[in-house]
């Protein structure tokens, strides 16, 4: 009986030791987030803080931000001279675009050039490409440019390219470029005079100064033979 409860108090003994070193042990390893009553006085000091902070920057009233009244000013509705700004901006815009318009019309299509997808539109640009017959010498030389579908011409977008037209699209606004067939070539070009080559002159001579001619206008007479009258 003795060694049996030696026994089993050394066994209690071992075992309580051990469950004592394993609670230490995980005290020491546990939760370190657990914050400290120092650090949690602290903690819950600075919150304070910085609630009384925001509760007194929300009393303090903001100030005023000029920056929301810019566009009032700028666009004030009470200006006497608000519809003509605009008015002159609109013109303005509406010149721009005749002009690039019309610089577009001056254009003469040479020709086009379908490849698959790939379309080509051949012209010649200008200021006075239309122009008939041969061209003043205005200092601005002739250039003949390659365009491709989805280029952008003064504003203006090729939108279609066909076998005998070319489109040109801005907003609501269209321009058409016919190939044009009557063209006028210009000879001063190719080297040929406007004027006659300077050759013999021939001057027409008056029926007077030719013997035996009828004057223009003098009626002819028959000729009868002549009568012997001393018979």
């Amino acid at each position: 009986m003795l060694n049996r409860s030696a026994l089993l108090s050394l066994a209690l003994l071992s075992t309580n030791i051990f469950v004592g070193v394993r609670i230490y042990r995980i005290w020491q390893d546990g939760p370190w987030e657990l914050p400290l009553p120092s650090q949690a006085k602290t903690q819950t000091a600075s919150e304070e803080r910085a609630v009384e902070t925001k509760k007194l920057s929300e009393r303090t009233p903001q100030p005023l931000q000029l920056a929301s009244t810019k566009a009032i000013i700028e666009k004030n509705l009470f200006d006497p001279q608000r519809h003509t700004v605009e008015s002159t901006e609109k013109q303005r815009e509406a010149e721009a675009l005749a002009k690039a318009a019309q610089r577009i019309r001056s254009m003469v299509l040479l020709g086009t050039a379908i490849l698959g997808e790939n379309r080509y539109a051949i012209v010649e640009d200008g200021a006075d490409s239309r122009a008939a017959g041969p061209r003043p010498q205005t200092g601005q030389p002739v250039q003949i440019r390659r365009l491709k579908l989805g280029e952008m011409v003064d504003g203006f977008k090729i939108s279609e390219i066909d076998e005998r037209k070319v489109v040109f699209t801005k907003g609501t606004s269209t321009v058409d470029l016919a190939l044009d067939y009557f063209r006028k070539f210009d000879q001063t070009k190719t080297g040929v005079s406007a004027s006659a080559p300077a050759g013999p002159q021939v001057r027409a001579s008056s029926a007077a100064s030719v013997p035996g001619a009828t004057q223009p206008g003098t009626p002819l007479m028959p000729r009868y033979p002549r009568r012997d009258m001393r018979n």
